[in-house]
């Protein structure tokens, strides 16, 4: 089955998913929703979009479920639903890929927290997996080597071939930018080109 190409349908019966991380906080702070809650529908939310989207290949939904179900509530953000990104932070246990071949395939787990990752958890975050990150983050894309890419960054791909070539210094056209531009000296190009 097709995902609806319309956010409003996979949004629809679910009254948390347009409130941000404060909201929902401050939902499970006066117990008008219990974290368990929060995290369930994100991970409906996750399921029912993420056909599509491809944006979350790293899940840990049982493990966020249980954690969800005996948080103990102090945290400022406790109990609201987590994606953290598959590169830098990282927390004990959970699958660190860095959008790596090699690293997914190893089903390689972080050792210990990160001090990012650390904080997350004292913050009272729950974990629901790690979103795409290109190879390492060595890239300024969503376009991991570990992962198929997924519909939107096709869509992407297609634009860029589409976009305007770069426009290229010539010797007769404005004077080229250099690093001595910034430091206030002349911008004029290096002796010899032209």
């Amino acid at each position: 089955m097709r995902p609806s190409r319309d956010p409003s349908a996979t949004l629809s019966g679910d009254p948390w998913a347009a409130l941000d991380a404060t909201a929902q906080a401050e939902l499970v702070a006066r117990a008008e929703a219990t974290p368990a809650e929060l995290v369930a529908a994100a991970i409906a939310r996750i399921e029912r979009t993420d056909p599509f989207l491809g944006a979350v290949p790293v899940r840990s939904f049982e493990e966020a479920a249980r954690q969800a179900r005996e948080l103990e509530l102090g945290g400022e953000l406790a109990g609201v639903p987590f994606l953290m990104k598959d590169v830098g932070a990282r927390q004990a246990g959970h699958p660190y890929y860095a959008g790596n071949r090699a690293l997914r395939d190893a089903d390689h787990r972080a050792q210990e927290d990160t001090p990012l990752g650390a904080r997350f958890r004292e913050l009272g975050f729950v974990t629901l997996g790690s979103s795409n990150a290109p190879e390492f983050g060595l890239q300024s894309n969503t376009w991991p080597l570990a992962r198929p890419a997924t519909p939107g960054t096709r869509v992407a791909r297609r634009a860029d071939r589409r976009a305007a070539p770069v426009r290229r210094w010539r010797p007769d056209s404005s004077p080229r930018p250099t690093r001595a531009t910034a430091r206030g000296r002349s911008a004029s190009p290096p002796p010899g080109v032209g």
